[in-house]
């Protein structure tokens, strides 16, 4: 869907293809409604006025279609289960799991990324390029004002952190490579492969308490710390 509105310069039947997968993926999970409001704001930055109404059309048709038949289907009652989801969350105010604070998502972010990756994503802010910044930032603040907050509902987020996040190390090291770094290819790629690496396996360390995951990222990076012996 991103990337179809992003490249949607001209023309209507992109757009409305757009609508149609943020109407499917909501219709799948309600919480991916936070790309509605990115999209959105996409749309006004870029001042495709037009595009902006046809999007929210198609995306409303498709939605009200594809939940309308599904629960008429399913449950005999069309919006069976929208119906009940806000009713128990927003009108009784019930939980299966129980209400976090808004800040839920930055206080325990260790639960959906490590602190390098957000570190890496915060500072691509500062080349100023608005769109990747917009698509991983305004959902993730959107998810903040849902009172039921879980690190599950983060996952469609991470690629847009990933992207900003690969966005600051690809310019750290384009800067020290133009400061000569006298470094040979066959160590550089050895470099960027230990560093994902590293990156992969803290995340899984961090995901997973199971003491095998320890043992299996151990081997894992006891293998990284040879081929990096050896391509040195």
């Amino acid at each position: 869907m991103w990337l179809i509105i992003l490249k949607a310069r001209k023309g209507f039947n992109p757009i409305w293809l757009g609508g149609f997968a943020l109407a499917i993926g909501v219709s799948i999970r309600y919480s991916e409604l936070i790309f509605e409001v990115p999209a959105v704001l996409f749309l006004l930055l870029e001042k495709r006025i037009w595009h902006y109404f046809f999007f929210l059309l198609s995306f409303a048709v498709f939605f009200i279609f594809i939940n309308g038949l599904s629960d008429k289907l399913y449950w005999g009652e069309p919006f069976y289960s929208l119906k009940n989801l806000f009713e128990f969350t927003f009108v009784h105010k019930l939980s299966s799991r129980g209400f976090e604070p808004f800040y839920f998502y930055v206080t325990h972010f260790g639960f959906w990324l490590n602190f390098l990756f957000i570190s890496l994503a915060l500072y691509s802010a500062k080349y100023k390029l608005k769109y990747p910044f917009l698509w991983g930032v305004v959902p993730l603040a959107t998810l903040n004002l849902f009172p039921h907050k879980e690190p599950r509902y983060v996952i469609p987020v991470i690629p847009f952190f990933a992207m900003m996040a690969a966005l600051s190390f690809w310019s750290l090291w384009m800067y020290f490579h133009k400061r000569e770094y006298k470094a040979t290819l066959p160590l550089q790629i050895t470099i960027i492969e230990t560093f994902l690496s590293t990156l992969l396996i803290v995340f899984i360390i961090q995901s997973h308490k199971d003491p095998k995951i320890f043992f299996c990222a151990f081997i894992c990076f006891s293998h990284i710390v040879f081929n990096c012996s050896q391509g040195s």
